[in-house]
């Protein structure tokens, strides 16, 4: 059949439109099909920008022939770890609005425990943060960290490179599907990723790039 033209010129168009529609409703990450207007990709989770592209550091920063094959997550222990540090700065924030109402501001007693509450809160709230914008992918051709909110940091170790990563996991860790990962690098280099996802798999997608 004839393939399609440009009306005013009459040059031919390469490459299928719909083909090309498809594609672009796909997830960069995963290759999930994103349903209209997607914010999230309900398959991996990954923030999707307002054209339906991946906001992720990490895949604004692929090279070309480069795809992702897995994005670890945080698991949901780091969440409660952070979450006891709110509730701590609930309870001295309780404790200084109790003392003010009923005993009047006094500095020496009262200053500390505002001090201890807004300390634990703002580690409350870096650390929520922070969970959000970690990045700890695997691709095809490389292995990329990245952390940090206001001092970004990334680590990038090419798949050649790689001369061990190993897991690590406690009891607790056992128990509830997290562990330790620490990748090194040829050189010396290294990187530890605490309290991870699923970290065997992880490694899994690894090993099976290198083979």
């Amino acid at each position: 059949s004839m393939g399609k033209t440009c009306p005013n010129c009459g040059c031919p168009i390469e490459g299928n439109t719909t083909e090309n529609k498809q594609t672009d409703n796909c997830c960069p990450d995963c290759g999930a099909i994103l349903p209209p207007n997607a914010t999230v990709c309900p398959s991996c989770g990954c923030q999707l920008n307002k054209q339906g592209g991946s906001s992720s550091f990490t895949s604004q920063n692929l090279i070309q022939g480069e795809k992702i094959l897995c994005s670890a997550k945080w698991h949901w222990i780091n969440y409660v770890l952070f979450g006891i540090l709110g509730f701590v700065s609930f309870v001295f924030l309780m404790l200084f609005l109790d003392s003010i109402i009923y005993s009047g501001f006094d500095f020496e007693l009262d200053g500390p425990i505002l001090a201890y509450s807004l300390v634990f809160a703002l580690f409350f709230i870096y650390g929520i943060i922070s969970l959000k914008h970690n990045e700890f992918v695997v691709t095809n051709m490389r292995i990329f960290i990245k952390s940090g909110i206001f001092i970004r940091a990334s680590y990038e170790l090419r798949l050649e490179m790689l001369e061990s990563i190993q897991v690590y996991q406690g009891i607790f860790g056992r128990i509830f599907g997290y562990g330790i990962i620490l990748v090194r690098g040829i050189g010396g280099s290294w990187k530890i990723i605490m309290r991870l996802e699923s970290p065997f798999e992880f490694r899994q997608h690894i090993f099976m790039e290198l083979r």
